[in-house]
């Protein structure tokens, strides 16, 4: 499965964070929108209905109270006197335009109308309900007696005594009710109507539903709902389906009546600014959502354009190159970032470039440090040799001695052996005077050759020292980088942590904080691969230090015992020095010898000794040498394992392009 770039994931954490509230909040909004406008409307519907029951309620209200004024001022209308009553029902008419006829009736439902026709309306339910209840009562749609035409009666009874007297009523057309209806107009094709308590039209906008009831207009689940919805209350609203048109409809009672004004519209043309405006936003969320999706990608590419910069650079400093730097001028944590790593950068630079300065000096000074041990062990050799040879002489000086005593004793048998004697004595005596000359000159030039390896070790242990100073800066400024890579570790692990507390929103800024912890254990990785090549360094710069201590210390003892071989040279040429006139003084007094020989005895005696002690000497300064000689080996094996480790230290910090 291939994994997401960190690009399509900072654009996917983008997206996420910025579309979903978008759309959460759109959402929200336009359902709050939509709630406000359908309770505006619902609100604005029901006070149409209210307005107009309250104008209807008014409207009859003033009526009844012209009827219940007429009735006061009009006594006759109490005696039932049907010639006195008829102008009275005439000027009624005369006065009310919305009136079709003014009746009055005897408690028997008899009487006269304004125009003098005779009726009988006992047989009306607005009639028989005034009657029994006293109180002023309206009717329903009734078809006129006297016309034909529809009607709505305004019936008020007269009371004598609390006796019911008679009626006087006015019939009011339907066209002047239909008035007071004709100005509800709901979106295009609303309007408005009066239902009766008992379910019959007395107003609609089709006059054939006039006087007609719901069940006979509708269906039966249709006129079920405005049962139980429009004729169970006093107010409300409520939607319903007719005739497959999803219908509104806002109804309000008329006190005086009972009746209902209802006003109706289709509910898409009442909701149609409704839907319009959810359409538009609808659009909006849209456009605002390809916004987003092209802001999120322009932001996510200008993030990951720096850290794939970062990467690349990185990546060279890895494989050694060392002159990359990163331009990002940016005033934010990248950029700050991208400083950090262009200072982490040259720091390892120079760090390179003095390892190898300073490698290359170990090199040239190991290469010197061995030149000058093996001429030091060339002329230790030479000196063993030399010395060598002077034991063999000693040992030859002391076999002629004994020869010498030997013929002492036969002085007497073999006076020209003394002779010869006396002349090997003489050349083997200026032999190791020569010999002693020239022990003393390599003596010379041993202290000489040791004089300097000293001031060549000095040299080099100042530059260990030297060295092993700047390596521990090196190894400080490791530890300084390495400090910084747990400091970045631990702060990416924090972000980690603050992004998983955050949830969704924070997944994206925790793959950010990821990346970042890698990057900083590389840099660790780094830290401790230089700290571990300087750890190496600083081990062997410690032994150089260690082994020039010592063979300083060695140089010193040889010193000391070169010291002591030139004291026991002195000794043998003042011996030397010493033995030669006594030879001489033999030799020229050959003709004595005889006469002195338990003199000359003795004196052969004390060569022998002297010869002794001369050998032992001898031997000493050979022991001497060979061990100058171990150490010198010892000095240069030293010196060419120092010239290895800065070969290798040279090699490794040649990978590194500065």
């Amino acid at each position: 499965m291939r994994k997401l770039s960190l690009k399509n994931k900072i654009t996917a954490l983008f997206l996420v964070a910025a579309i979903i509230p978008l759309i959460v909040v759109s959402v929200f909004q336009i359902i709050n929108f939509r709630d406000a406008q359908t309770k505006n409307i619902q609100a604005q519907e029901m006070s149409l209905a209210k307005t107009h029951a309250d104008n209807i309620d008014r409207w009859f209200s003033d009526h009844l109270s012209d009827i219940h004024m007429l009735i006061k001022r009009n006594p006759v209308l109490q005696n039932g006197n049907i010639e006195q009553i008829k102008p009275v029902l005439r000027q009624a008419m005369d006065s009310d335009a919305s009136a079709e006829n003014y009746i009055f009736v005897d408690k028997n439902g008899k009487g006269i109308d304004d125009k003098s026709g005779i009726l009988d309306i006992s047989d009306r339910e607005y009639f028989k309900q005034a009657k029994t209840t006293l109180k002023p009562t309206i009717s329903e749609v009734l078809q006129s007696k006297i016309t034909g035409n529809n009607i709505v009666v305004i019936a008020v009874p007269v009371v004598v005594n609390n006796g019911f007297q008679g009626l006087l009523a006015a019939t009011i057309k339907i066209d002047a009710i239909l008035e007071l209806m004709n100005d509800i107009w709901v979106a295009d094709s609303g309007y408005g109507y009066l239902l009766s308590p008992y379910g019959t039209f007395i107003t609609h906008i089709d006059e054939e539903y006039i006087g007609k009831t719901l069940e006979s207009v509708m269906e039966s689940k249709e006129a079920q709902i405005f049962k139980d919805s429009v004729l169970a209350n006093d107010s409300g609203y409520m939607e319903y389906s007719s005739s497959s048109v999803d219908k509104m409809a806002a109804y309000s009672i008329v006190p005086n009546t009972g009746w209902r004004v209802v006003v109706t519209a289709p509910v898409n043309e009442v909701y149609s600014d409704v839907n319009r405006s959810l359409r538009t936003s609808a659009i909006l969320i849209a456009v605002c959502v390809v916004a987003v999706v092209v802001l999120s990608i322009l932001l996510s590419s200008s993030i990951v354009r720096p850290i794939l910069a970062i990467s690349a650079v990185m990546r060279k400093a890895a494989a050694g190159y060392l002159n990359e730097r990163l331009s990002i001028k940016s005033g934010d944590e990248i950029g700050a970032l991208a400083e950090d790593i262009n200072h982490m950068l040259q720091t390892l630079r120079d760090i390179v470039i003095n390892i190898k300065d300073k490698s290359a000096r170990i090199d040239d000074s190991a290469v010197g440090l061995s030149a000058t041990s093996q001429q030091i062990a060339a002329s230790s050799q030479a000196v063993a040799q030399a010395m060598q040879d002077t034991s063999q002489g000693v040992s030859q000086q002391a076999k002629d001695l004994a020869d010498i005593s030997s013929v002492v004793k036969a002085l007497e048998q073999a006076l020209n052996n003394v002779y010869e004697s006396l002349n090997i004595i003489k050349g083997n005596t200026n032999a190791t005077d020569e010999l002693s000359k020239q022990g003393a000159r390599q003596l010379d030039k041993l202290i000489g050759s040791i004089n300097d390896i000293r001031e060549s070790y000095k040299d080099v242990a100042g530059n260990v020292q030297e060295l092993d100073q700047n390596i521990n800066g090196v190894n400080e400024i490791t530890s300084t980088i390495a400090n910084i890579a747990n400091q970045t570790k631990m702060l990416s692990l924090n972000a980690a942590i603050e992004a998983s507390r955050t949830g969704e929103n924070g997944r994206g800024f925790s793959v950010v904080a990821a990346e970042i912890r890698a990057l900083a254990e590389r840099s660790k990785q780094f830290t401790e691969n230089i700290s571990r090549t300087i750890a190496m360094i600083l081990e062997n710069t410690s032994n150089v230090v260690k082994t020039t201590g010592e063979m300083e210390n060695k140089l010193t003892s040889q010193m000391e015992l070169v010291e002591g071989t030139i004291a026991a040279f002195q000794d043998i040429m003042n011996s030397i020095n010493n033995m030669v006139p006594h030879i001489k003084s033999t030799y020229e007094q050959a003709d004595d010898m005889i006469k002195h020989k338990d003199i000359v005895a003795e004196r052969i005696g004390s060569i022998s000794a002297v010869a002794e002690e001369t050998s032992a000497s001898t031997e000493e300064i050979a022991a001497s040498m060979e061990q100058m000689t171990g150490s010198t080996q010892e000095i240069a094996a030293t010196a060419s394992a120092l010239q290895g480790t800065a070969e290798q230290l040279v090699e490794q910090v040649s990978n590194f392009t500065v």
